[in-house]
């Protein structure tokens, strides 16, 4: 559990939640860690336990093999929200006001724009870090709101989590049964596994 934290702490957790209008329409959760590597239990890991991402894993899609576009945050985070490589959609360096934005031509194009097309509603929890910030349009983003720490904050993330739940509950049955009960932090660790 205590790795499990470091985990948390140490990378970045992006949860780009999308539900479903209509019922054939299957539920998406993209998570995005940065520097997270196969240290999850799902992918072998002997010393890393993660029950509650592997039953995740486990009902639906787990990717075997990954690449990243660019070994940088802004271009590989532009590069995943838009399918593109970082020389064609233009996002080359950091999230930072001296360097390209995504292209124009590009951003009626980014992943939550086409889930809201499809009839999906989106949501984010931590850092977005891609500019601008604009042409990213998710329903809920709970970014602005974590802890003064930042996304790095567990107890914040933690928090955020149980207000996407919250949100998510007023029109999707709620995916446990029961109320829980255990504070922010404690839902946020019980998450990781």
């Amino acid at each position: 559990m205590k790795l499990s934290l470091t985990i948390l702490t140490s990378c970045l957790l992006l949860c780009a939640q999308a539900f479903a209008v209509a019922a054939e329409k299957p539920n998406v959760l993209l998570i995005i860690a940065d520097d997270l590597r196969l240290q999850l239990s799902c992918y072998g890991d002997k010393h890393i336990h993660t029950p509650n991402i592997d039953a995740l894993a486990a009902s639906g899609t787990l990717f075997r093999t990954a690449y990243i576009a660019q070994s940088s945050c802004s271009p590989s985070r532009a590069s995943i929200y838009t399918g593109l490589f970082p020389h064609t959609h233009g996002h080359l360096g950091l999230a930072k006001p001296q360097n390209p934005p995504l292209r124009e031509e590009y951003r009626n194009q980014t992943l939550p724009v086409l889930m809201k097309a499809a009839g999906y509603r989106t949501a984010i929890i931590g850092k977005l870090h891609v500019n601008p910030k604009s042409v990213f349009p998710f329903d809920l983003n709970l970014n602005a709101k974590v802890g003064p720490a930042g996304a790095r904050e567990v107890s914040a993330m933690a928090e955020a989590a149980g207000q996407l739940r919250s949100w998510t509950a007023r029109t999707v049955p709620p995916p446990l049964e029961g109320r829980d009960e255990a504070g922010p932090r404690q839902r946020g660790l019980r998450l990781l596994g």
